[in-house]
């Protein structure tokens, strides 16, 4: 392949890594207004890598593929373009062990959280107080986004933009969307957050359910490793012994 052909390959590669980048926040925009109904896998899950390293990544794979295949020059394109969707997407479907550990505690304890909001605006108290006490109550997870509307509005945004600095949390996205529209059009925000609620423990439940399930599956392994020498000793050797019985006599 030559240098011109080269630089094209490599240009052309880089536009598409690009263009993916910008297709993903496109359809993370329409996701986030429910607006989107396309499959889950186009767009990253939240832990995963940055898209800008992703398609940094994704051209070197396909510019590393095209060279093996070097010519003609067309089908090292289609091949490199292959493989620089196939990175792209792949690394945008790898979370971290951390970030899916962060996820799991904050789908857990977001239903109790919710529940003592609701409870503190039905007491009287203002929004922005309830989710002060909150985060004080609770800690952990749950706390550590609280804090950041809290914080948002300690430095003079409202409460619809505080919360609306949440939108793209994988956990509380909806909930935050949801409570910025109410503050933005002063409706009663106990419905939003009895809603919620609900559905909150309804993901926890599930997410309990199952890792009980993947739980059942990773013990199988050790238990039947256990029992292996057993059956090898007990059913294994004997037959092998009965075959080899007439050759040692």
């Amino acid at each position: 392949m030559t240098h011109t052909g080269l630089a094209l390959l490599s240009a052309a590669l880089a536009g598409l890594a690009a263009y993916l980048g910008a297709s993903e926040f496109s359809l993370r925009r329409l996701q986030q207004e429910q607006r989107w109904q396309g499959p889950a896998w186009l767009v990253a899950r939240p832990g995963a890598m940055p898209a800008a390293r992703r398609a940094q990544v994704a051209t070197l794979a396909a510019v590393a593929v095209a060279l093996v295949v070097s010519h003609p020059l067309l089908v090292a394109l289609v091949v490199g373009a292959v493989t620089a969707a196939g990175v792209y997407l792949g690394l945008g479907r790898i979370e971290s062990r951390r970030q899916v550990s962060e996820r799991q505690r904050l789908v857990a304890d977001l239903p109790h959280a919710l529940d003592l909001l609701e409870g503190c605006l039905a007491a009287g108290l203002p929004l922005r107080t309830a989710v002060s006490a909150v985060a004080s109550a609770l800690g952990g997870v749950v706390a550590d986004r609280l804090e950041r509307v809290t914080a948002h509005v300690g430095v003079g945004f409202s409460d619809a933009q505080a919360w609306q600095a949440l939108a793209d949390d994988p956990v509380l996205g909806p909930v935050a969307r949801d409570l910025a529209r109410g503050c933005d059009a002063g409706s009663s925000l106990l419905p939003v957050l009895h809603e919620h609620a609900v559905d909150a423990r309804a993901a926890a439940s599930a997410q309990v359910q199952r890792r009980a399930r993947a739980l059942g599956v990773t013990a199988a392994v050790p238990v039947s490793l256990c029992f292996l020498p057993a059956f090898f000793l007990v059913g294994v050797v004997p037959a092998i012994a009965g075959i080899l019985a007439p050759f040692l006599r």
